[in-house]
């Protein structure tokens, strides 16, 4: 237990914003520009949640964040597998669609390309990915302390609701699952994103609501950035992502993507406020 008075709470404050000294803030940048245009990162330990239903593009979401940050970035990756993720990596580096590359369905030129691409990404040390396909809790929460030790400032952990061993009623178990990671998280001095799925009964129809994560416990109270994603008007190659809770400021502020030539997501557009 911390106990502090308002003089000490506020000397804790104006350290942390540098805010009498020449230099800046220790935020931790998400790998989404308009996101960090906004708020300028989140501080170390701090935690928040990117959601979406089945298929939108989280994970492409993630990858393009990750590839952009300028920070050392990890990636705990419960669902999928290197196979999956090593193609959606050489698709974005390279624009060849990633089922053509599983399929190996592309021209000799695209092969060239093929290769360049995948010189390019031996040279990018950014980022790196645990693979914990169907892992427990504890096995996560092991990788998340490598990940943190191995110098990654940022944890993205896809996705939540895979992770078992929390606890027997779901719903407690995924809230238990995010407080865990993140009390890891902020033992090691690194933010978390936490990916998560919406509802099925979600109306696709609608602009997605913070109630509609799926299997939330607490999740809405406890997440200091919630970021919702949905099909920009049911186009599933163009997706809107909303600022739906921020302690930071900002909320309403709006990122869209577009699906490129690889089948990834690309952060497009100037960041703007739409009343949802």
């Amino acid at each position: 237990m911390t106990i502090l008075s308002l003089k000490e709470s506020v000397d804790a404050a104006t350290a942390a914003f540098c805010t009498f000294s020449d230099r800046r803030p220790d935020l931790v940048p998400t790998g989404i520009g308009a996101v960090d245009s906004l708020i300028g990162g989140l501080f170390p330990g701090s935690a928040g949640i990117l959601a979406a239903a089945t298929g939108v593009g989280k994970s492409s979401i993630v990858l393009s964040a990750a590839l952009g940050s300028t920070s050392k970035v990890g990636i705990v990756s419960t669902e999928d597998t290197p196979d999956v993720v090593g193609s959606r990596i050489l698709a974005h580096e390279s624009g060849v669609d990633s089922l053509r590359i599983r399929t190996k369905c592309f021209t000799e030129e695209e092969r060239v390309i093929l290769a360049c691409a995948s010189e390019r990404v031996a040279t990018l040390k950014n980022v790196e990915i645990a693979y914990e396909i169907g892992a427990s809790l504890e096995s996560v929460l092991r990788a998340i302390e490598r990940l943190a030790g191995d110098g990654c400032r940022l944890i993205w952990l896809d996705y939540i609701q895979k992770i078992r061993g929390a606890g027997a009623d779901r719903r407690n178990e995924v809230s238990a699952v995010y407080t865990s990671c993140q009390r890891v998280c902020s033992m090691h001095s690194v933010a978390l994103l936490a990916v998560s799925q919406f509802a099925r009964q979600s109306d696709p129809t609608r602009p997605p609501q913070i109630y509609w994560l799926k299997e939330s416990g607490d999740l809405e109270n406890e997440a200091r950035l919630i970021l919702l994603a949905s099909r920009d008007g049911g186009d599933p190659n163009k997706v809107i992502m909303r600022v739906a809770k921020s302690t930071f400021g900002g909320e309403g502020t709006t990122v869209r993507y577009l699906r490129d030539s690889g089948g990834g997501l690309r952060e497009v557009g100037a960041m703007h406020q739409e009343k949802l």
